[in-house]
């Protein structure tokens, strides 16, 4: 039985940091930044765009200038491949390569709503992490370089928006909402590495009672019988 961790956190509750750590400690992959190189080279883009458009819904504005990419009438006709892919797309992309990744191995996947796409098995953990913003906002100055606190409490403001409606349109999903996820946890409770440990603990002990639950189901008849 494969096991697929996912990892739905608010900007700056260190959501990345317990992943890999979870990761480690299973001895599994952490599917993360990297989802990012293969999206950017598949379309053609920058690391650093297709993770400014990670998580995020595009504006209208930014709908109708995609729109008019391959050219306006009074414009030179630019042929399709130019056109930018839009979030939409992108979205889909990462989809199937999580779906494979979950198919063929076990991982531990941040975000990029993989509690809410991918299909329920046995062996699936959902998690979600928040925290109070007195937590996040220090580390939002840290390690995104938010230069004041005013400047870190806008990142994470915009942050929470986009991805609320990022779920809500890509995946029909209340984001925040504690009945999608097996365990909900505010990671400014305990320093993150006991906090990784308790969260590694949980998934053994639930993954070991589904396999146990799984062995001791009847086997179905087959038809006929």
């Amino acid at each position: 039985m494969n096991i697929t961790v996912t990892i739905a956190r608010q900007l700056g509750c260190g959501g990345s940091e317990i992943g890999r750590r979870i990761a480690s400690a299973l001895g599994v992959s952490c599917i993360d930044r990297e989802i990012i190189s293969r999206t950017a080279e598949r379309f053609d883009l920058s690391e650093r765009e297709v993770a400014a458009r990670e998580e995020r819904v595009s504006s209208f504005w930014e709908r109708m200038l995609n729109g008019f990419a391959i050219g306006a009438p009074e414009a030179a006709y630019l042929a399709p491949p130019f056109q930018t892919p839009t979030d939409q797309e992108i979205f889909e992309d990462e989809t199937e390569v999580l779906r494979t990744t979950a198919q063929q191995e076990s991982c531990v996947i941040v975000g990029r709503a993989a509690a809410h796409i991918l299909e329920p098995h046995p062996g699936m953990v959902n998690l979600l992490l928040h925290a109070p913003l007195k937590f996040r906002v220090p580390r939002v100055m840290e390690y995104y370089g938010a230069g004041d606190e005013e400047q870190a409490r806008a990142l994470i403001a915009q942050s929470d928006a986009m991805r609320g409606k990022f779920m809500a349109q890509m995946a029909k999903k209340s984001w925040t909402a504690a009945e999608n996820y097996h365990l909900a946890v505010d990671s400014s409770t305990l320093p993150l590495p006991e906090l990784a440990e308790f969260l590694t603990a949980y998934i053994r002990r639930k993954v070991a009672v589904a396999r146990e639950q799984t062995a001791t189901e009847p086997a179905s008849e087959a038809p006929g019988t």
